[in-house]
């Protein structure tokens, strides 16, 4: 078999005999069956290596499923290629500052997420735009001490469809308070955390 040669998933399924793309449910089920134990599993034998699998796994994943989105926060539109609308979201966040640890609380970033091969309006209009949430939490402070942050909780209440938790580190003056139905973020409840120097 010649491994150079550009392949489809067609061409794929009529060297192998194995492809059909109906019988994957998910981008990672197409890499779990791509394997070489699986085609050994399969077949008694693999002629193919690992890296000619994985190619061959990515090219079916790009000719039956959506891996190409658009992502907007308001103020930046980007193409990312990702297996799931959630995980481009989260790419999304992943790549961006959002301030977080400037104020120590949890932000809650909504992404708008859409096939990139449809308008933003064409997306709209057939249902495929979809808004994600995105939790960015703030890093931990480090602790004085070398032994690191050592947390004890210090009291606890309801706030009316929620807990308020409040943790103080018995090492340093540091308070975490974790606030399982926080309501300043946009009108509903999320949970947040927040890190304040006593």
């Amino acid at each position: 078999m010649n491994h150079k040669k550009h392949m489809t998933a067609g061409s794929i399924g009529d060297e192998t005999g194995c492809y059909d793309g109906e019988e994957f449910a998910s981008p990672e089920d197409v890499r779990m069956y791509f394997t070489v134990e699986s085609f050994r599993l399969m077949f008694g034998e693999c002629k193919e290596d690992q890296e000619t699998l994985d190619a061959w796994a990515e090219t079916v994943i790009h000719t039956d499923f959506q891996t190409q989105w658009k992502c907007d926060d308001g103020n930046c539109e980007i193409e990312i290629e990702a297996d799931t609308a959630e995980e481009a979201a989260q790419e999304y966040v992943d790549g961006g500052e959002w301030g977080v640890n400037e104020f120590g609380k949890t932000a809650w970033i909504e992404v708008r997420v859409w096939p990139a091969s449809m308008t933003r309006q064409e997306a709209m209009d057939d249902g495929e735009d979809e808004a994600i949430m995105v939790r960015v939490d703030p890093d931990e402070p480090e602790c004085d001490s070398e032994d690191g942050h050592d947390w004890q909780e210090s009291g606890s209440i309801g706030n009316g469809g929620g807990v308020i938790t409040t943790e103080v580190c018995r090492r340093c003056d540091c308070r975490r308070t974790t606030n399982t139905a926080d309501n300043d973020l946009h009108g509903r409840p999320v949970e947040t955390i927040k890190y304040e120097q006593l």
